[in-house]
């Protein structure tokens, strides 16, 4: 090798290895996404080992070193989607990985008795990375457009995919002209300056997407904190007067009917009394888990305070209100919630926008509606009207 190849070498490897320590810091002194953090890590250290056996081998190595240095790079790339996986919570597709895997061990064994050109063998290993690498920007679009724009998600996938379509151009070359790339990779005038120029890109690009998508990951866990009650996941008071906000926009705008529910748990300062606030956080979470498995996916339920709960119901009238109001009651009144405990019951104010002014006067409705469900016994559901029946659903008090 040239003294500028080296230089080159020894840049990468500072680079990557610079990497390789900053991602272990913030696995473990910052704790900040650790398991993803330390395969990211983990990637850096095989794209070096990778980097070093390839500066390494000649036209007289054998095929089997070759393919070591090929499936290092392939094992890089298959931490590095990993690592992805994990930053999102999602599935790592563990059966087209493993089969990744599985092929690539076979084509090192075919190696060592199949007397054939190294460069088809390389072929497979990069076709393997290519479908990795691709795999891992169809993780990465999926997760993100969920949370943001399809641009947006497209944007983050762009160097993975360009990555992708090299390494499948590279397996095309390998296999249908494998003696011209046979001559250009072994010819003594060669130099393999390009080759590490790219390889520094690849370092480059993984390491900045893979901080990218980071920061991204980190800024919606923030913005799911913030709209976040951190004891029930559910919504807290401040996002649940933002949906009303819109659900009221829309009632305005487009005639749009929707409903609200007012639900409290019916003698809550008895279960703090008397089982203390740590029984008394697990009964807020019961309750929450209940309202939630009672409620459709479009409806939005949050925690007001305490042990209130509010819930928006769109494209929901007081008829439809009056079987979710229902459904609440018996789903709070008869699933248990602690061995040896009294059942938890909850009263339930509705309101429907029809009714309201604003969207301020009509959570005071249901306010006022659960307001009279208790001092009308409890364990009960209350509508707001003024010339109809308040009861709704009547439930004998336990």
């Amino acid at each position: 090798m040239s003294s500028s190849e080296v230089e080159l070498v020894t840049i990468i490897a500072f680079i990557a290895g610079l990497a390789a320590c900053t991602w272990a810091l913030m696995a473990h002194p910052l704790q900040l996404y650790r398991s993803a953090s330390l395969r990211f890590s983990v990637t850096n250290i095989l794209l070096v080992i990778a980097l070093l056996l390839s500066s390494w081998r000649a036209d007289s190595t054998s095929v089997s070193l070759w393919l070591l240095t090929d499936m290092a790079f392939l094992a890089a790339l298959i931490t590095y989607k990993f690592a992805i996986a994990q930053l999102f919570k999602t599935s790592y597709q563990p059966r087209l990985t493993a089969a990744a895997m599985i092929i690539a061990l076979i084509t090192l064994l075919a190696s060592f008795f199949v007397n054939a050109d190294a460069l088809y063998f390389s072929a497979i290993i990069y076709a393997l990375a290519a479908v990795s690498l691709f795999s891992t920007a169809k993780i990465k679009y999926e997760a993100l457009f969920e949370e943001f724009s399809p641009v947006i998600a497209r944007l983050f996938c762009i160097p993975d995919t360009v990555l992708s379509g090299l390494l499948y151009v590279k397996v095309l070359s390998f296999t249908f002209i494998p003696h011209v790339v046979a001559d250009y990779l072994f010819t003594e005038q060669y130099s393999s300056e390009p080759f590490l120029w790219a390889y520094l890109c690849l370092v480059l690009l993984l390491n900045i997407t893979a901080m990218a998508t980071t920061i991204t990951r980190l800024i919606l866990k923030m913005k799911f904190l913030a709209h976040r009650d951190q004891l029930t996941g559910l919504l807290n008071r401040r996002a649940m007067q933002l949906t009303i906000n819109d659900l009221w926009a829309a009632h305005i705008k487009e005639q749009k009917e929707f409903c609200v529910l007012m639900v409290d748990i019916d003698y809550f300062k008895n279960v703090n009394d008397k089982y203390g606030h740590h029984t008394g956080d697990i009964a807020i979470r019961h309750i929450a888990t209940q309202l939630c498995e009672s409620t459709r996916e479009t409806d939005a339920c949050g925690r007001f305070g305490g042990e209130e709960f509010l819930i928006a119901l769109p494209d929901t009238g007081l008829d439809e209100g009056r079987r979710v109001a229902e459904k609440l009651l018996t789903a709070c009144s008869q699933v248990p919630w602690s061995e040896g405990k009294e059942q938890l019951t909850v009263s339930v104010g509705a309101a429907a926008a029809c009714q309201a002014a604003s969207c301020d006067k009509l959570v005071t409705l249901a306010d006022r509606a659960l307001y009279r469900a208790k001092s009308s016994g409890r364990n009960c559901a209350i509508a707001y009207g003024e010339h109809i029946d308040y009861s709704l659903a009547s439930s004998s008090s336990s």
